[in-house]
C-alpha cells in the first residue's frame, strides 16, 4: 500500500522538476486542467500536436471528456480518427468507458456502427499484420491484474510458515519477472517500445506489468536494464513522456532511499514517508546531468 499510494502521489504533484518541453505541456499544462477546464485542455492538445503529430493517448484520455461535455463534433471526429489511423478496436475497449454504452447500444450506436465498419476496414489494410502484437500487448493489463488477484486471494486464505511465505514470494515474484519477459520479447520483435504514437492505440495499458516488477527489489534494475534501451529509442522520439523515468526514480527511493535521474525532490513525498531525510541523493551527478542535457530536461 506505501509503494501505490506513493506513486499516485506522484503522478499528480504539482512540483517542478526537469523535463523537455512536450513533458511540461503535458503534466504541468494539461493534466491539471482536464478536469477543471475541458476547452482550455482540448486547445493545449491542439497546440502541442502542432509541434509533435498527433497524441493519440491524450486524445484518448480526451474524448472521455468531450463525450462528458457533449462536445460531439469534436468526439466523433476524434473517435474516427482513433478506428482509421490508430487501430482503436471495441473487442478490446473497456466497458466501463463512459461513452461505451452510448456508442454500442445507446444514441450513437447506429452512428458508431458505420463509421466502425468503414473505417476499420481501413485500418486494417494498412496495419494488418500489426493485429496479433496489438492483441497480445493488451491481454498483459488483464494477464497482470489477475496475477495480482490470485496473489490477493493466496495470501488471503492460505496460512503459511515464514519460511514458506517466502519460497511464496519467490515464486510470485519469479512469475511476475517471466510475464515481462513477454512484454520484452515483444518489444525486441518490434525493436521499439511499442506506444500510440509508435504503434497503435493500446487501449488497455501494460504499464501495470513494468511497475509491478519495479515494485518488487530484486526485478527493479534487471527490468530496467532490458527496458532503458527503449525507454530512451522511444523519447527521444516523443512517443513517450519522462513519467517512466521520475517513475523510476520513485522506485529507486522506495528500494533504496536516493535517484538516479534527479527527477524528485523531498517534496513530492508525503511527509509520512520522509522518514528523517531532507532531500534525496542522487546516486551519480555526473551522469544525471548528462541525461538532463541529452534529453533537454530543463527546470
Amino acid at each position: 500500500m506505501k509503494q501505490i499510494f506513493f506513486l499516485l502521489f506522484s503522478f499528480i504533484t504539482l512540483a517542478l522538476v526537469a523535463q523537455n518541453k512536450r513533458d511540461k505541456a503535458i503534466h504541468n499544462t494539461i493534466y491539471p486542467l482536464f478536469y477543471e477546464n475541458y476547452e482550455q485542455a482540448k486547445a493545449e492538445i491542439l497546440k502541442l500536436e502542432e509541434s509533435y503529430g498527433y497524441e493519440t493517448n491524450l486524445k484518448y484520455l480526451l474524448i472521455n471528456r468531450s463525450f462528458e461535455e457533449n462536445d460531439m463534433e469534436f468526439f466523433k471526429t476524434e473517435l474516427t480518427t482513433l478506428v482509421r489511423d490508430y487501430g482503436f478496436n471495441l473487442a478490446y475497449e473497456p466497458e466501463t468507458k463512459i461513452y461505451y454504452e452510448a456508442i454500442t447500444i445507446g444514441a450513437l450506436a447506429v452512428w458508431f456502427k458505420t463509421m466502425y465498419l468503414k473505417n476499420h476496414v481501413i485500418w486494417l489494410d494498412n496495419n494488418f499484420l500489426k493485429q496479433a502484437d496489438l492483441n497480445q500487448l493488451n491481454a498483459l493489463n488483464y494477464k497482470t491484474r489477475m496475477f495480482n488477484k490470485v496473489r490477493y486471494e493466496i495470501d488471503q486464505k492460505i496460512t503459511v510458515d515464514s519460511i514458506q511465505k517466502e519460497q511464496q514470494k519467490k515464486v510470485f515474484e519469479d512469475l511476475a519477472f517471466s510475464n515481462l519477459a513477454e512484454l520484452y520479447a515483444l518489444t525486441r520483435k518490434l525493436d521499439i517500445y511499442p506506444t500510440g504514437k509508435n504503434f497503435a492505440l493500446i487501449q488497455n495499458d501494460f504499464s501495470i506489468l513494468e511497475y509491478q516488477n519495479f515494485g518488487i527489489e530484486r526485478n527493479f534494475e534487471k527490468s530496467w536494464m532490458l527496458f532503458e534501451p527503449f525507454y530512451k529509442k522511444a523519447y527521444l522520439k516523443h512517443a513517450l513522456d519522462y513519467i517512466i523515468y521520475k517513475n523510476y526514480d520513485n522506485y529507486s527511493f522506495i528500494h533504496y532511499k536516493n535517484q538516479r535521474y534527479g527527477l524528485i525532490s523531498i517534496f513530492d513525498i508525503p511527509e509520512i514517508y520522509q522518514e528523517d531525510l531532507f532531500s534525496i541523493p542522487t546516486r551519480d551527478q555526473e551522469f544525471s546531468n548528462n541525461v538532463k542535457a541529452e534529453f533537454n530536461w530543463e527546470k
